[in-house]
């Protein structure tokens, strides 16, 4: 168990490896913010998208901006990529409603307009959520004071 490891695995995109990792790393420190906002991206990768979305929302709860905030180049974030590879591809390796889910959380990395206008999608597909419907209530409060 190292944060080292963990980062050396998400930085080589091996995305299952990265993820045992950082969850031990979270397991001993649940206050590392770093380490959970990569893991978010893992479990979107692993197919683990209700986990990526309870770490989501708990995060963005507690600092959304730390997620905004992220710069895609020295954080060596994957996002950008991986939204392009979900938006472009119709055969991507999840279902619709996960597609949501993932670009939703992945774009607020990189564009918080983006990433809202996905979970406003996700909430008229899927409008008795209360997750969705508790996500948004966050990203209302926040556009209305920074937007």
């Amino acid at each position: 168990m190292s944060e080292m490891l963990a980062n050396q695995y998400f930085m080589a995109r091996k995305y299952v490896e990265a993820e045992s990792e950082l969850e031990e790393l979270i397991s001993i420190d649940t206050t590392n913010k770093a380490a959970r906002k990569k893991l978010i991206i893992c479990y979107s990768q692993n197919h683990k998208t209700d986990l990526a979305l309870e770490v989501f929302y708990n995060l963005i709860l507690e600092d959304i901006d730390f997620i905004i905030d992220t710069d895609v180049v020295s954080d060596d974030c994957p996002c950008p990529e991986l939204v392009t590879e979900i938006e472009e591809s119709d055969q991507y390796k999840f279902n619709y409603t996960d597609k949501l889910k993932i670009a939703g959380m992945l774009w607020l990395y990189c564009n918080f307009e983006k990433s809202y206008e996905y979970f406003k999608k996700l909430s008229l597909v899927m409008p008795k959520d209360k997750m969705i419907t508790a996500i948004i209530d966050v990203y209302n409060v926040y556009a209305s004071k920074h937007i």
